[in-house]
Parts: structure tokens; C-alpha cells; sequence
């Protein structure tokens, strides 16, 4: 549903930064932790409100902007040279008094993008009212401009500098018509929407109202023959026109299974029917009555060497239990041989152990006999020394 048609468009909250907006939020509750992480700097004044929603939300006010996480900004007083400065040397947002009203709306740390205080944004000192628009666009239109730094008001006034209306109806527009030659903008919304697409803002003369171009309905009378006859639908072209051979050409039906609906095999004939023809006149048969998309096709008939070749195939194929048995000796012989790998390997290693501990044996017998002799060695000079005494005694 479209606006009210006697009032610009209704915005869904009251204008960022105005004073209206600090006192609708006299009634809301905030949360205790919602400005926890906050640590601000101020610029300016601020309005008495705003200083007590960050205080009840946690904020911590910090008197050095490098030791700060944001730079609040008054609604008058503050200092430009602050703002470049946080900026470009500690990289630290700044925000108008609107970005804690909004973070107080949503219960959460609102976007710091939309609520830069230096009017440098495309849509900065412009002020917008809508109407005749879809609640729902308007609100989309609404996020859109204040985004990019306008104004959106909710009232249409001598304040106004672009009215955007859907329709060329309604009393708000016949006004907007009426101050002709004034600096009131009269566009649709895709001027918005194409000036934010070309980062600029273009020309608003072709995107007036009265330009946009209302589709007609018209009713047809019962019985009445519409005024531009009906074509057909062309039929579609066959397969074979298309890719240049039949697909189903060279494939046999009969491999193709199907499901009778009388619930009987299909292998097993009525008795009151004749027996089946065999595969080849089955084939045969099949391929006389092939019709493709485009018509029928003549097929002619195999001969005899076509016929053995249909049949060779089958009759030299083996049957399906064969083939099983086959699979299944040639896995018991696949595994017998792995567990002869398997024993020769083990054989192997015991092989190797047994040298090892052999090895180690007559290193331990080495080491023995050589401790023997360094014994006898050592017993033999205690002897000598032992004659020595005596003979030096006598």
C-alpha cells in the first residue's frame, strides 16, 4: 500500500541528529554492558541525554584520543582538526550523537560508516520527504539516504530539497507542482538509486514523475478475437536434424526392460498366444517399427551374417554362475599367494633374529675372554711386583 496521499511519506524513525530523536528515546531501556567496550573521546557538546545513555550503557570517557575507541561529536562546537586528526593518525571512528541513539534502537554498536560528522557523503545538506511509495520502499529509501549522509524528514516543508514520489497523484505532489521554479527537486526513486550506482549526483529533469510511463490494462470481451492473432508454437525439430544420427538407432529395445500392466512375466506367453519369434526376427520386427520424431524410417532387415552376428555374442558369452566361480577361485588363489608372501616374510625375519642374537652371543663371548686375560694381566703383575719387594728387602 502506498503512503498517506495528504502527508509526505512517514520515516521509519525520527531524523538522525535532531532533538527530536534524543527525546524519543526517554523511554527506552538500555542495556548495562551496551557500551562496555566503548572508551570516547568528546568534541564539542553534547547534548545532556546522550551523555547519560553512554553512561548507563558502560562507555568510560577517556581523555586522550589515542587511548579511545571512538570520538563523539556535539551537535555544535566541535573541532574539524580533531576529526582529521583521529582519523588519520590513530585510525579512530567519529560519530555524530545520532550513532549511540541508533545503537540504543538496536541493542547493539551500530555501523560508525553512516554517522561520520564532516558532511563529505553524497547525499550531505540534503533533505528528502516522500510519497505515494510502498512502505516497504520507503523504508529501503529511507536506509539509502541516510547512509550516504541526507536528511530524511517526514514532513513535507519549505525545508525540503528533493520530494520523491512513485505517482504523478495525490495533494503532496500537486504542491510540489505548484512551487515550480523554486529549488524543490521533484524525482522519482531511481534517481537516488542510479546517483548512488555513479557516485554523483545527476541531473534531476529526466527523472521527473510525470515521465514514468504507466503500462494499460485493456479487458477482452467474451468471444471477442484477440487483436493479434495467436502464433503457433513451431513443432520441435527431430534428434536426428539436430545431432545428425538417431540416438536410438543402434540400440535394442529388448535390452531395455519393461513393466506389463496385466502383472504376468513377460518371458512367460498366454496360451492362447503363439509363441514369441525368436531374437532375431524380434529385432527385426522392432526395427521395422522404429518411428522417429520425424516420420517413419525404412529399415531393412538383417541378413543372415548380420544375424550370426547378433547371435555369436550371446552364445559365446558364459554363463553368469561360470563367470562367479571363475571370480571366486581366482580370489582364493590371489589370497593364497599372500599368505605365502606373508610365511616367507615372517621366515625371513625369524631368519634375521636368530643371526642378531648368534651376533650378539659371540660379542658377549669376546668380551668375556677379554676380561679373562686383562685379569690374568693384572695377576701377573701383582706377582712381579710382589718378587720385586722381596728382593729388595734381602
Amino acid at each position: 500500500m502506498s503512503t498517506d496521499e495528504g502527508a509526505a511519506g512517514t520515516v521509519p524513525e525520527p531524523v538522525a541528529g535532531s532533538s527530536g530523536a534524543v527525546t524519543a528515546l526517554e523511554g527506552l531501556q538500555i542495556r548495562d554492558d551496551l557500551f562496555k567496550s566503548v572508551k570516547y573521546f568528546i568534541t564539542g557538546t553534547l547534548a545532556p541525554n546522550v551523555s547519560k545513555l553512554l553512561e548507563d550503557g558502560g562507555a568510560t570517557v577517556s581523555k586522550f584520543m589515542d587511548f579511545s575507541t571512538h570520538v563523539v561529536c556535539g551537535a555544535s562546537g566541535y573541532d574539524e582538526n580533531e576529526i582529521s586528526q583521529a582519523a588519520e593518525l590513530y585510525e579512530v571512528p567519529s560519530v555524530t550523537e545520532a550513532w549511540v541513539l541508533a545503537s540504543v534502537r538496536l541493542g547493539r554498536l551500530a555501523s560508525t560508516k553512516a554517522y561520520f560528522p564532516l558532511k563529505s557523503a553524497l547525499f550531505s545538506n540534503l533533505t528528502f520527504a516522500a510519497t505515494q511509495l510502498d512502505n516497504r520502499d520507503l523504508k529501503r529509501l529511507f536506509a539509502a539516504v541516510t547512509f550516504h549522509g541526507g536528511t530524511f524528514r517526514n514532513v513535507f516543508d519549505s525545508r525540503t530539497t528533493h520530494l520523491i514520489s512513485g505517482s504523478t497523484k495525490g495533494p503532496v505532489y500537486a504542491k510540489a507542482v505548484s512551487l515550480a521554479g523554486s529549488s524543490l527537486a521533484l524525482v522519482t526513486p531511481d534517481w537516488a538509486i542510479e546517483s548512488l550506482r555513479n557516485n554523483a549526483l545527476l541531473p534531476t529533469d529526466i527523472y521527473h514523475p510525470r515521465l514514468v510511463i504507466t503500462p494499460r490494462i485493456f479487458k477482452q470481451a467474451v468471444g471477442q478475437r484477440p487483436a493479434t492473432p495467436v502464433q503457433k508454437p513451431e513443432p520441435e525439430k527431430p534428434l536426428a536434424s539436430i545431432i545428425g544420427f538417431d540416438f536410438e538407432e543402434n540400440i535394442a529395445k529388448t535390452e531395455v526392460p519393461t513393466s506389463g500392466g496385466n502383472g504376468k512375466k513377460e518371458d512367460e506367453p498366454p496360451a492362447n498366444e503363439p509363441p514369441k519369434a525368436t531374437i532375431v526376427q524380434q529385432t527385426v520386427q522392432q526395427q521395422q517399427q522404429q518411428i522417429v520424431p520425424g516420420g517413419p524410417r525404412l529399415v531393412r532387415p538383417p541378413g543372415p551374417q548380420q544375424a550370426q552376428q547378433i547371435l555369436q555374442p550371446n552364445m559365446n558369452r558364459p554363463p553368469l554362475n561360470q563367470a562367479i566361480q571363475q571370480q571366486q577361485i581366482q580370489l582364493q588363489n590371489q589370497q593364497q599367494q599372500m599368505q605365502q608372501i606373508q610365511n616367507q616374510q615372517q621366515q625371513i625375519q625369524a631368519q634375521n633374529i636368530q643371526i642378531q642374537n648368534q651376533q650378539l652371543q659371540n660379542q658377549n663371548q669376546q668380551q668375556q675372554q677379554q676380561s679373562m686375560q686383562i685379569i690374568q694381566q693384572q695377576q701377573q703383575q701383582q706377582q712381579q711386583q710382589q718378587q720385586f719387594q722381596k728382593i729388595t728387602m734381602q
